[in-house]
């Protein structure tokens, strides 16, 4: 298992382990807005992962090129949980709170397993 596969694996498992806590205590429609923030998340794990491979060693030397592309990815990543978070929050109408505690979940499982797997290598 590489380390792209742990960290989704982790951030996936606490957005089922988040949901169904919450689903216990508040309810169906917070349980589904805290996923929908985790999967927010992760989504944005998963295009950062797939940029890292992609097109990073393709860049060569140039640092210029480099910056470009830190950039272009960055923004990207942006735009898309953005889109992700206004098309939960306004199109489907889920609750805010648990949207953005889904997703503050997903990203510090991210954050915490990056670290810890890197700190094993």
């Amino acid at each position: 298992m590489d380390v792209v596969q742990r960290v989704l694996g982790a951030q996936l498992l606490v957005a089922v382990a988040g949901a169904g806590a919450v689903w216990v205590f508040l309810g169906k429609a917070a349980s589904v807005a805290v996923a929908y923030g985790c999967i927010c998340a992760l989504a944005n794990a998963a295009l950062l992962f797939v940029r890292m491979r992609s097109d990073w060693r393709r860049q060569g030397d140039d640092a210029r090129r480099h910056l470009r592309f830190f950039f272009r990815s960055s923004f990207e990543r942006f735009a898309v949980v953005v889109s992700l978070l206004v098309v939960g929050l306004v199109g489907l109408g889920f609750s805010p709170l648990h949207v953005i505690a889904g997703f503050v979940a997903g990203q510090a499982v991210f954050l915490a397993a990056s670290i810890g797997i890197h700190e094993r290598e």
